[in-house]
């Protein structure tokens, strides 16, 4: 388990960076305003009993309500332990009061709130934050039936009795009152070692919505909190000393809470609030549900795009994105000029696009039915970690791999596993470590995910090798393997993994796309081949009439044009190859390459060369973040190579 939230807290760290660097906005898109929370002012004088409040999340609450204007109610087991408490957070003690209470002993939570009402008048809000761990590291078979009572009386039961207790002294007063609980981030997941814990959690989200559900006449609402773990007792028990020092201490969580306590009842009423989330977008976590509260955009601006970029006056090879150095296809071109009848290109297509997948499905040997389209490989990625996954879920991938994977990963909040390429730069032995891979599935891994060839290195999988590691995937795994740019590579070293879709014990789904050897990275069009199983549940989440009317018309001319495809590799080829007997001739380690770019080892900062080409109209693609001292050139016509070799030349 503590493996487990390491990876975890380590990969969002690390993906954050990543997409900061990768997707900056081109301009900065301001911070949308926080939901105008009510506590401004709104929670002055009002009674705010939170139970658990002695340390912890509940004192670091206690503190903010006060500090907001609130009277706050505290409990706790003991007498002593509130007396210290209230000694910390108080200095008027009008606006404090403790009551010790037991909350797993009948009939506790009753007198808590009766008193509560006794010596406020009211309550306006109340805070279930009452909570034990239960027995830290042990499986749910080693659990006794008293610990497991101890858990659920405390977390479970006791929270439900404050709340019933707190509703009928509201309902013969004709009170309203906002009823919020302290979940948790283990909710809808679990977690190893932590079943009493994980299971109460799951329960204390069920109270929320029936209490919602229940209420008919507007008096009662109530909301779900899922907090981050902070420092506190509790976390200091379970989390060895290096993760728990990484955390924040407990007064983050509180703009949350008192967001949640002075909201209106209808945006709050029944839902559950992650606080990471709310703290990365409280608008999102207002007004969005599931994982996409917590997410932010994924910008992507090249520079030739950003404001003020004078690209006419670098009218070169834009090869940043790594696009077909020559270009639109003839045969695209012709087909979108003579289209008949005209209204093909500008009306709706078939939106079953029968004739398109059976184009496509010649190309990958495999049947129509076989053939999922997107808008680019990118959509269908995304589209199946949405489909297949799962917050929290585990996914295996190769470090490096493509770049946009690690932002639509952290979109959905995947867990990844990267396992390192071997060889090295020095010798071009760079190569995907499948034993590894292999090593890396557990149980709980959903997707696999492997791109061959390989993008940033270039560096291709033998067939054999390829075939026997998908027949070795297990069945529980979606395996995708992400052939971009397979149309580079020589046919000599080009798998067929389509012809391995129906034997696979694994859920195997091939990815292509037109954007690069096919030259229509504007028309946004990619596919899937897998079994037909697998493109009906990927149909699930495809938008009607996901591809667009030129790209229907441009897809199969250009399958067709075996010439110019002809023309396309062989070019890349005789490209390739200038590149590599540059570099050597340069004494510049590099990583022989089946696709249309090489990855070599930079003599000089990699931001000055795509400073020194960009004058000179060339721009190159950026791997800094996660190829330090590395650099990547695209292979152009054979004047830009040329102009690429001549600039590394003076390094």
């Amino acid at each position: 388990m503590r493996k487990l939230r390491r990876s975890a807290a380590r990969f969002v760290l690390i993906a954050r960076k990543v997409r900061a660097k990768l997707f900056p906005p081109a301009n900065p898109v301001p911070a949308a305003p926080a939901p105008t929370p009510s506590h401004e002012g709104g929670l002055r004088g009002k009674v705010v009993l939170i139970t658990g409040s002695s340390r912890g999340i509940g004192l670091a609450l206690a503190k903010a309500f006060l500090q907001a204007g609130a009277r706050v109610v505290m409990t706790a087991r003991t007498a002593p332990q509130l007396d210290t408490a209230l000694r910390e957070i108080a200095d008027d003690e009008s606006m404090a009061i403790a009551i010790a209470a037991d909350l797993s002993s009948a009939g506790e939570a009753e007198r808590l709130v009766s008193q509560a009402f006794e010596r406020c008048g009211r309550v306006d809000v109340l805070i279930n934050n009452a909570a034990t761990p239960g027995p830290p590291h042990r499986a749910v078979w080693d659990v006794s039936a008293s610990e497991w009572d101890a858990v659920w009386r405390l977390n479970v039961l006791a929270a439900a009795s404050c709340a019933a207790a707190l509703v009928r002294q509201a309902r013969e007063r004709r009170l309203p009152v906002r009823i919020l609980n302290v979940s948790s981030g283990i909710v809808g997941h679990g977690a190893p070692s932590l079943g009493p814990y994980a299971m109460s959690k799951d329960a204390l989200e069920g109270l929320t919505r029936a209490l919602a559900a229940d209420d008919s006449d507007g008096l009662v609402s109530a909301a779900s909190i899922q907090p981050r773990s902070v420092r506190t007792d509790m976390t200091r028990a379970y989390y060895d000393g290096a993760m728990f020092a990484l955390m924040d201490d407990a007064e983050v969580v509180a703009p949350v809470f008192l967001w949640a306590a002075g909201a209106p009842a209808a945006v709050v009423n029944g839902r559950s609030f992650s606080e990471p989330a709310f703290a990365a977008s409280p608008a999102g976590a207002a007004a969005l549900h599931g994982s996409m509260a917590g997410t932010a955009p994924i910008y992507l601006v090249p520079e030739t795009f950003q404001p003020g970029a004078r690209n006419h006056e670098a009218p070169g090879a834009y090869m940043h994105l790594l696009e077909n150095a020559q270009g639109f296809y003839p045969a695209a071109a012709h087909a979108l000029a003579h289209a008949r009848p005209a209204r093909s290109v500008w009306a709706y297509p078939d939106p079953t696009y029968r004739e398109l997948r059976e184009a496509i499905a010649t190309e990958a040997g495999v049947g129509g039915q076989q053939i999922a389209l997107g808008a680019g490989s990118s959509e269908l990625i995304d589209r199946m970690l949405r489909l297949f996954c799962r917050p929290g879920d585990s996914i295996v991938i190769t470090k490096p791999t493509w770049s946009f994977f690690h932002a639509f990963a952290q979109r959905w909040q995947l867990i990844a596993t990267e396992v390192p390429m071997t060889g090295s730069m020095q010798e071009g032995s760079m190569r995907h470590d499948l034993n590894g891979l292999l090593d890396a599935i557990t149980p709980r891994t959903r997707i696999v995910y492997l791109v061959n060839p390989c993008n940033p290195t270039g560096t291709v999988v033998p067939p054999a090798e390829l075939e026997a590691f998908v027949r070795r995937l297990p069945g529980h795994v979606v395996a995708v393997i992400d052939e971009a740019y397979i149309q580079y590579a020589h046919p000599s070293v080009r798998p067929n993994v389509c012809a391995m879709i129906e034997d696979s014990a694994a859920r195997l789904i091939v990815l292509r796309t037109f954007s690069k050897f096919f030259g229509l990275s504007g028309l946004r069009i990619g596919y899937a081949a897998a079994s037909q199983e697998s493109v009906g549940l990927l149909a699930r989440a495809e938008i009607p009439f996901c591809i667009n009317s030129p790209a229907v018309c441009a897809v199969p001319a250009v399958l067709a044009d075996a010439a110019f495809r002809q023309k396309v590799f062989d070019d890349n080829q005789q490209g390739r190859q200038q590149l590599a007997e540059g570099l050597a001739s340069l004494d510049i380690s590099f990583q022989p390459s089946q696709t249309n770019f090489m990855l070599f080892e930079c003599p000089t900062d990699p931001q000055r060369l795509r400073d020194d080409l960009r004058m000179r109209g060339l721009v190159l693609p950026n791997v800094d973040q996660f190829l330090r001292n590395y650099g990547v050139l695209a292979v152009g016509t054979p004047e830009h190579n040329a102009v690429l070799l001549e600039a590394l030349g003076k390094y």
